[in-house]
C-alpha cells in the first residue's frame, strides 16, 4: 500500500483520500465521513450544504451596464477626435462619434426601448 496525500492499495486497487478511507472503513457516505472526521479531529464545525447556484443576472441591469459602458467609450472617442482649436477641421470620425452619442442620449431619454 502507498500512502501520501492519497492512498493506493496495489492488492485490491482501491485508492482515495482520507474521506474515502473513512467512508469505506465506517460504511458512511462521503458527507457523513467528512462530518465524522471534523467531529473526531476538527473544531466541530458542521460542513455547510453546497451553496445555492448564483441568481441569473438581471437583464435590465445588464443592459444598463452595457449602455453606460458604450456611452463612456463614445465620449472618450469624441474627446480624442475633437478639433484642438476653432481653426481645425471637424473630422469624419468626430462627426460620427457626435452623432452616435446624440442617438444614444435620445434613445435613453425615450425610455431605451430601441436597441
Amino acid at each position: 500500500m502507498k500512502l501520501d496525500e492519497r492512498f493506493h492499495c496495489f492488492g485490491c486497487g482501491e485508492d482515495g483520500d482520507v474521506i474515502d478511507v473513512t467512508a469505506k472503513l465506517f460504511q458512511l457516505t462521503l458527507r457523513e465521513a467528512a462530518e465524522k472526521l471534523i467531529e473526531d479531529f476538527g473544531d466541530g464545525e458542521f460542513i455547510p450544504d453546497a451553496p445555492s447556484p448564483p441568481k441569473p443576472p438581471d437583464p435590465a441591469k445588464r443592459c444598463h451596464d452595457v449602455l453606460l459602458d458604450l456611452e463612456v467609450r463614445l465620449h472618450r472617442q469624441k474627446r480624442e477626435t475633437a478639433p484642438q482649436s476653432m481653426d481645425d477641421p471637424i473630422t469624419t470620425e468626430y462627426a460620427q462619434n457626435e452623432r452616435r452619442t446624440g442617438l444614444l442620449r435620445r434613445d435613453a431619454a425615450e425610455g431605451g426601448d430601441r436597441v
